[in-house]
């Protein structure tokens, strides 16, 4: 709980992609990952030189390096680190149960399907497969 009597809840925030064939997943999957994690560090690139403005002004984020170190990730640690959620819907949901435990109760989660490119009709497949989890964090 925060000085004002609010106890703010943490989003996290995942590309997610899925396909019935895990093989599948890497081969669709693995460009448009990478492409938007350089294109998330390049937006640094313009702010490089106002690091002290960025800490004065509160976003700090952007000052510390983070977004750089998105240029050094590669696409296996962003999977094996559970950073992003790819893979057959039953992983998927495999991964978002296991963040659901580590943090003691997730009340909510940005699911990013449309990153990096990718083409509209691939970030918007069918997400039945994750309704059941979506329905038992209404209940």
């Amino acid at each position: 709980m925060c000085g004002t009597g609010y106890t703010p809840d943490i989003s996290f925030i995942r590309l997610v992609y899925l396909d019935e064939d895990e093989s599948q997943v890497r081969k669709e999957a693995e460009w448009y990952v990478r492409n938007f994690l350089d294109f998330n560090a390049s937006a640094i690139d313009s702010l490089a030189h106002r690091k002290e403005e960025l800490t004065a002004t509160g976003y700090g984020f952007y000052a510390s390096g983070v977004a750089e170190m998105l240029r050094q990730i590669t696409y296996d640690q962003c999977v094996q680190e559970e950073l992003c959620f790819l893979g057959t819907p039953a992983q998927v949901i495999a991964q978002i149960r296991r963040l659901d435990q580590q943090i003691g109760g997730l009340n909510e989660m940005v699911i990013i399907s449309n990153f990096g490119g990718i083409e509209h009709w691939k970030s918007h497949q069918d997400a039945a497969p994750l309704r059941p989890i979506r329905d038992a964090a209404l209940r």
